[in-house]
């Protein structure tokens, strides 16, 4: 059951991961905004399950089963308009930094953990333990976000660190939606 629960954690946190080293790469020196991306990331993934548990618990998989029809949308298009961001302020030659605020931290944060919902499902199928979960997804999650930061001190050009976030942001979108397009067939 542990090693499960590692497992899922893992698989749950690693779209937050690669969101923690895009913010990193573009705000080479902005360790506060990581450590809010990574705690909110942290947080809204154990969060999640929660809610999908008990939405499984008291009202049906049903209901799972439409979430889960539309939240790869929601993801793409979220991902997708931050990457254009990102990608329009490095093509702004105007501007020298690129400031990602914390309303954008935040719905990051939330996009990359929606998929967690369909994560409470199965903790409730299999009955493992919903605390012992959770614990297990925010403490892997926060530190594969905060262990984002030392790959992200390879030395490099910023002009070219600036679109390969960006780019990490859009392969997320395109990624979710083809996995969860791949599944439905």
């Amino acid at each position: 059951m542990i090693i499960d629960l590692i497992i899922l954690a893992f698989s749950l946190g690693i779209d937050a991961f690669f969101v923690a080293l895009s913010i990193c790469l573009v705000l080479r020196n902005n360790i506060k905004k990581l450590i809010v991306f990574s705690s909110l990331a942290a947080f809204f993934q154990a969060f999640m399950p929660i809610i999908g548990y008990y939405i499984t618990y008291y009202l049906n998989t049903k209901y799972m089963k439409i979430i889960q029809a539309i939240d790869h949308y929601l993801i793409f298009f979220i991902f997708a308009f931050l990457s254009y961001k990102l990608f329009k302020e490095f093509l702004d030659e105007n501007k020298e930094e690129i400031n990602i605020n914390y309303f954008s931290l935040f719905m990051l944060s939330i996009a990359t953990s929606i998929d967690a919902l369909g994560a409470g499902l199965m903790i409730f199928s299999l009955k493992y333990d919903l605390f012992m979960s959770i614990i297990l997804i925010f403490s892997i999650t926060f530190v594969m976000c905060i262990s984002s930061f030392l790959i992200s001190k390879i030395k490099a050009n910023k002009k070219i660190l600036q679109p390969i976030g960006s780019l990490l942001l859009l392969f997320l979108a395109c990624k979710i939606v083809i996995v969860h397009i791949l599944e439905d067939i």
